[in-house]
């Protein structure tokens, strides 16, 4: 059975090749993510890609809408029993993008363990801020480290 990506279950003219390109299709950092094309089959975690609107609101706004998306749930089944899952955001999606990348690059999980360790620090750096209302608060990597011990 073929999968689908998004731009071809919905028809809306906006895939890789077509003349107005939606984000999921130009977003190549999830290239083969649920065996799709680009973000093809993660489109709910490339902002502006519901329905070719302008990008409005928070992500979990816009994730909401997903979640009751005929094409988003149709990915979801199709992947939760296959061999890496299913995956709602963009970090998970990264490392089943990586796990299977090991299967041909051992190499992958290196990288695996840099974007998470990349991914933690910007979390804490911006929990920082958050918590102490300081927008340019200066966290450094040996920091962050310290609090995730905790």
């Amino acid at each position: 059975m073929k999968k689908h990506n998004c731009w071809e279950f919905k028809s809306c003219g906006r895939g890789p090749n077509d003349k107005n390109d939606c984000p999921a299709a130009v977003d190549n950092d999830l290239n083969g993510v649920h065996g799709g094309v680009n973000a093809g089959r993660a489109c709910w975690v490339s902002a502006g890609t519901r329905r070719g609107s302008a990008i409005t609101g928070t992500f979990a706004k816009e994730l909401k809408e997903c979640l009751r998306c005929d094409f988003y749930k149709l990915v979801e089944m199709e992947e939760q029993s296959s061999e890496f899952g299913f995956s709602t955001s963009r970090l998970g999606m990264l490392k089943i993008r990586n796990c299977s990348e090991s299967l041909q690059d051992s190499s992958a999980t290196s990288k695996a363990n840099d974007i998470d360790e990349k991914l933690r620090h910007e979390f804490i750096v911006e929990v920082s801020k958050m918590m102490t209302g300081n927008k340019d608060l200066p966290v450094d990597q040996k920091t962050s480290k310290e609090k995730l011990k905790r």
